[in-house]
């Protein structure tokens, strides 16, 4: 399960870093399957204290495809290792890998060439990202 975006007040954290932390009254876009939003349910029954947040409007999160080109740094990288949602504020919602789809892949799932990777965060910081490690936008 990935949290793809907190709405705090009057900003928003996309792609929120597994060190963020949630507040009460957070709204959440959570991506998973049926059982893990059940226990998603659960976990937000207990208190969570305090951290810190990156600010970006809501119009700025955007759902992207990106294909993985031959020669990419990412090929054979896991998502964990590329530092993905760190340093472009994203997360790996989906991949597509021939006739295999992946939903909310663990992170770490190795990337492979002509994967379609699926991509929530900021439209601006994912293509810089993708684009520096040669993905095509589709």
């Amino acid at each position: 399960m990935n949290i793809a975006l907190i709405e705090r007040g009057d900003y928003t954290i996309p792609a929120p870093s597994r060190d963020e932390r949630l507040m009460p009254g957070d709204n959440l876009l959570v991506i998973g399957t049926d059982e893990q939003l059940v226990e998603m349910d659960r976990i937000l029954a207990a208190p969570v204290p305090l951290d810190r947040s990156v600010e970006l409007d809501k119009e700025d999160i955007v759902l992207e495809k990106y294909r993985i080109l031959p020669r990419s740094p990412l090929i054979g990288r896991t998502i964990r290792e590329t530092s993905l949602r760190e340093k472009a504020t994203a997360l790996v919602a989906g991949i597509e890998r021939g006739d295999e789809r992946l939903v909310n892949p663990d992170g770490t799932t190795p990337f492979e060439q002509n994967d379609l990777l699926w991509l929530v965060g900021s439209k601006e910081r994912i293509h810089r990202f993708m684009e520096e490690r040669k993905g095509a936008r589709e």
